[in-house]
């Protein structure tokens, strides 16, 4: 599959698995956008499981000011591993677009 992979609207505070790669690996970009008017901060992770452990985490507490977003390209992802994000509030939501690869 290419394009859109996954979307998700976030609860602050909750930690969500938006996407799991269901081929050999994916290659994509996580784009995390703050729709409020005030910053907010964001954790994105990639891991094995839908609980990142400490080390699967490619941002942590990265702020995102108000009306912003943070883009992470290249974010490479093994088969059947998560990309999982959180925020600290409302109003942030999250596209992942890339590339699944499939080697038969």
């Amino acid at each position: 599959m290419n394009g859109r992979l996954a979307t998700a609207d976030l609860t602050a505070s909750v930690s969500n698995s938006v996407y799991q790669c269901s081929q050999k690996y994916a290659v994509a970009t996580v784009t995390l956008v703050n729709r409020a008017y005030t910053p907010c901060k964001i954790r994105i992770a990639v891991g094995t499981t839908q609980i990142p452990a400490p080390e699967d985490y490619i941002e942590y507490d990265t702020e995102i000011p108000g009306k912003g977003h943070i883009e992470r390209t290249g974010v490479a992802v093994d088969g059947q591993s998560y990309i999982t994000v959180e925020s600290d509030s409302d109003n942030v939501n999250c596209v992942v677009w890339g590339s699944e690869v499939d080697l038969v």
